[in-house]
């Protein structure tokens, strides 16, 4: 009886901590034997969705209408954050269409969905039935986990704790992808906040950290597998908390303080993702300063508005008095530190004053790159009925003004690092034979054909010699990085 393999692809959307769920799911696809393909070949495309902005819903729509109407008329599974807060809308695009909300079982969930439709397509002698590779969750409370998560009772990131034990949770949600450099671990979800603006704490339920030892697992597995950098990734990663095997309370200083001697053994470096202003603390940079050797000095601190009258109106839990002091912090104890940042723009009320604060914190904090985001009015948030929402022309034109302004600073920090020598993370080799790669404080970085005898994905460190017209540095090979 010939066995049918599914065809899969996985399109991910958004955020750093969505690109380690699809490569988990991807990893899952292919050990419940389906074969991963792209988008026009697919038996079954597994979309995971963001919701943070109208934009990024906008694309989510579009990536669903154009899966649910490619020739092979494939099984369209959609989770993510717009799966949990608008199912009805996206499984009216077609009949193809299922909304899976819970990601934990969403590739036992798609291929059971694949099997149904493929059933009476299927000939006589053809078995669908993928049970004999696919390992399946048998919890108890399971059913009821994917009803109240369809109906949008119980937040994802919640459900995981409430409805199955915290080991299966998290080694479900770990890095197990196909090889790349690059490897991110997620090790915290959810979000406590509740910004004025913002939809994604009620997608992604309340802030949840993961077990030590589960990600030291997941750690070691990526580096045995040939990870070169690994990326702590987080909703809200600041707030991490956990106890290691000695019941020792462990925040996010100490989480890295663990991991630094396993990444060193590996020669790679560790990198940390979106940090929000108020969980910046003296004992955090210090890890980062302490271990500078295998930490990359990248802090990505999400300012939104540099006027402190925007901020109270967003729920920020700071001013900009305290975000500075957070910059200083950094400053003082890694000089060389690239900080970067995302900024809303037009948020409702946001005067041409406010404007000017935000572009001269800008200048004073010295971004090493800026994220601009154009205000998006979230369904059911209060900043969406907000009074004085701005004219979609002004917000164009601010947006600019910012986008200018980013492109000189970003050039600015580039600058600074000419005659520094840098660890680097070279990813590709192009069709020409230069080597690409991303700096530690996060730059892109080429090192010429003929300068390198590098092959493959590597961490070198390199001279940087020049800033391009394009703002991309270029460099020499200077040494092997032997980060131990």
């Amino acid at each position: 009886m010939e066995r049918i393999a599914p065809h899969v692809c996985v399109v991910n959307l958004g955020c750093r901590v969505n690109r380690v769920e699809s490569d988990w799911m991807e990893s899952s696809f292919v050990q419940s034997g389906a074969v991963l393909c792209a988008e026009d070949e697919a038996d079954i495309i597994a979309i995971n969705t963001c919701a943070v902005t109208g934009e990024a819903q906008a694309k989510t729509r579009k990536a669903v209408r154009r899966a649910a109407s490619l020739p092979k008329h494939p099984l369209v599974a959609v989770t993510g954050c717009v799966a949990n807060l608008f199912p009805a809308e996206l499984e009216a695009i077609g009949d193809n269409v299922r909304v899976l909300p819970a990601k934990l079982v969403l590739v036992e969930d798609a291929l059971g969905e694949w099997g149904k439709l493929n059933a009476g397509a299927a000939g006589e002698g053809e078995d669908t039935s993928l049970s004999g590779s696919l390992y399946v969750y048998n919890h108890e409370n399971r059913d009821a986990l994917v009803e109240n998560v369809s109906s949008g009772a119980v937040p994802q990131a919640r459900s995981a704790e409430d409805c199955l034990s915290t080991e299966d949770a998290f080694s479900a949600s770990g890095s197990h992808a196909v090889f790349r450099a690059r490897r991110g671990v997620k090790v915290q979800d959810g979000c406590d906040n509740k910004c004025t603006y913002c939809i994604v704490w009620r997608a992604r339920g309340k802030s949840l950290s993961t077990p030590y030892s589960l990600i030291e697992k997941q750690v070691r597995q990526v580096l045995s597998e040939g990870a070169l950098e690994v990326d702590l990734t987080g909703i809200n990663l600041g707030r991490y908390s956990s106890v290691d095997e000695h019941g020792e309370s462990l925040d996010l200083a100490g989480l890295i303080e663990r991991l630094v001697p396993l990444i060193r053994e590996h020669g790679a470096l560790l990198r940390a993702s979106s940090i929000e202003p108020p969980e910046v603390t003296s004992g955090l940079v210090d890890a980062f300063a302490r271990n500078a050797d295998c930490v990359a000095p990248h802090f990505h601190l999400p300012l939104q508005a540099g006027s402190t009258r925007v901020l109270h109106r967003m729920g920020r839990r700071y001013n900009v008095e305290q975000f500075l002091e957070k910059v200083t912090l950094i400053r003082e104890a890694l000089p060389a530190a690239a900080i970067s940042t995302d900024i809303i723009v037009g948020f409702p009320g946001e005067t041409e004053e406010d404007f000017q604060e935000t572009l001269a914190l800008s200048e004073k904090a010295a971004f090493s790159k800026i994220h601009a985001f154009r205000f998006s009015a979230r369904p059911d948030t209060p900043a969406a009925s907000m009074p004085d929402q701005i004219a979609p022309e002004v917000i164009r034109e601010r947006s600019e003004r910012l986008r200018v302004l980013a492109d000189r600073l970003r050039r600015a920090d580039a600058a600074h690092r000419i005659g520094t020598v840098e660890p680097v993370l070279i990813e590709q080799i192009d069709e020409t034979g230069n080597a690409c790669g991303t700096t530690a404080s996060h730059h892109e970085v080429v090192i010429p054909a003929g300068e390198h005898g590098l092959e493959g994905p590597s961490l070198v460190q390199v001279l940087i010699a020049r800033v391009g017209d394009n703002g991309v540095l270029s460099g020499s090979l200077h040494s092997q990085s032997d980060l131990g």
